[in-house]
């Protein structure tokens, strides 16, 4: 069967038609995301779903439109944001984008949203959802329009490449746990419920979680059935596409940079873990939004701001792993134009050789999954 790989990022939306029996992107095809919706406050940062669903279904019209048989299409896009939704894949708001910065203004006494539920969460038991907070998290916003009681009862609220597939497929929309960073407890895979509870969140109507890359749904189109996979992590999609080693460490700059490794033995590091594939998990805990040069521009950018994010890199890796075991580092969200500059102060202050993310590797690794 035909596939179709689709990369939902904040910029673009990249897609690639491949034969799972093979290892080769047939071909390929990017499109601008759409622009964010004008005359909104400044932290106010929505964008038209309907707008985002047209353009997934021309990536499908266009690059899978010539193939005659059924077809199976694989996503990947990132956990942050949110659109609420009904029970058939309606959108009920706009997408509230991963750029959106209302939960890190100023709400009551001197405290942002952000903060507010971060206090909510002040007990141990909640530390790894507390840990990845940041203002583009689906909680967080969640949070967010509860505190400024503009969050309508009775919906369901959906990270965005999941809101694609239920829009597309008309049913309620479910999620992939690759999909559950700082939302999910990984010990049990399901939903951090007294967390909820402890944040005033309980009542929340939340998607159902599925645990395998099984089909999710379909639609007819003509004589022909497409066939949807559950949507996975940009992260894990891409590491996967890198062929990330046990060797490796991942560094992923991108809103929320984050250091990444595969799991090594059960001690008490195993809390951190993440899901990944092939059997496999990830040590993955986030860096302060501050150590991640995407928005930098060439002059900001400078020799001693890469040694700065090395050294703080290094610190934040040293806290949590043996960075003996490791042999070298994958750098990937990075732009084009500072890699060259990452790649010397990182590899001075590791002492370790580094590589850089593939362009499409996001594609590459939905081209691996569809083939295991």
């Amino acid at each position: 069967m035909k596939s179709l790989g689709i990369e939902i990022t904040p910029d673009t939306i990249r897609a690639a038609l491949f034969d799972s029996t093979t290892q080769v992107l047939e071909q390929e095809k990017e499109y601008p995301f759409p622009p964010h919706l004008s005359g909104l406050p400044e932290a106010q940062v929505e964008v038209d779903p309907a707008a985002i669903v047209q353009t997934v279904l021309a990536a499908i019209n266009d690059l899978g439109g010539s193939v005659e048989s059924d077809i199976e299409v694989w996503m990947t896009g990132r956990a942050g944001g949110v659109v609420l939704t009904d029970e058939m894949g309606r959108a009920k708001s706009n997408f509230v984008s991963w750029r959106d910065r209302r939960a890190s203004q100023i709400a009551v006494m001197n405290k942002s949203h952000l903060e507010r539920l971060a206090d909510q969460w002040i007990d141990p038991k909640f530390g790894t959802l507390r840990r990845e907070l940041h203002a583009s998290s689906m909680f967080a916003i969640l949070y967010t329009l509860a505190d400024a009681e503009a969050l309508p009862d009775g919906v369901l609220p959906l990270t965005l490449p999941d809101f694609v597939v239920s829009h597309i497929c008309r049913q309620p929309g479910r999620m992939h746990y690759s999909l559950g960073i700082g939302m999910l407890d990984f010990q049990t895979n399901d939903w951090s419920y007294k967390a909820l509870e402890r944040a005033g969140l309980g009542d929340l109507w939340l998607p159902e979680i599925t645990l395998n890359l099984s089909h999710i749904g379909q639609v007819k189109s003509g004589k022909r059935t497409i066939y949807f996979r559950p949507p996975v992590s940009e992260l894990q999609a891409s590491l996967l596409g890198n062929r990330l080693t046990a060797k490796e460490i991942g560094l992923h700059f991108d809103h929320s940079p984050r250091i990444t490794t595969i799991q090594y033995g059960n001690g008490a590091l195993s809390k951190l873990s993440v899901p990944y594939f092939e059997q496999q998990r990830l040590l993955s805990v986030p860096l302060s939004d501050a150590v991640s040069p995407v928005d930098a521009d060439n002059e900001s950018l400078s020799e001693q701001k890469c040694r700065d994010l090395a050294l703080q890199c290094q610190a934040a890796a040293k806290s949590f792993i043996d960075l003996e075991r490791f042999d070298s580092i994958l750098v990937s969200g990075a732009s084009s134009y500072c890699c060259e500059q990452l790649a010397t102060a990182l590899s001075a202050q590791f002492n370790k050789n580094v590589r850089f993310s593939l362009p499409n590797a996001g594609l590459i690794g939905l081209l691996k999954l569809a083939q295991s």
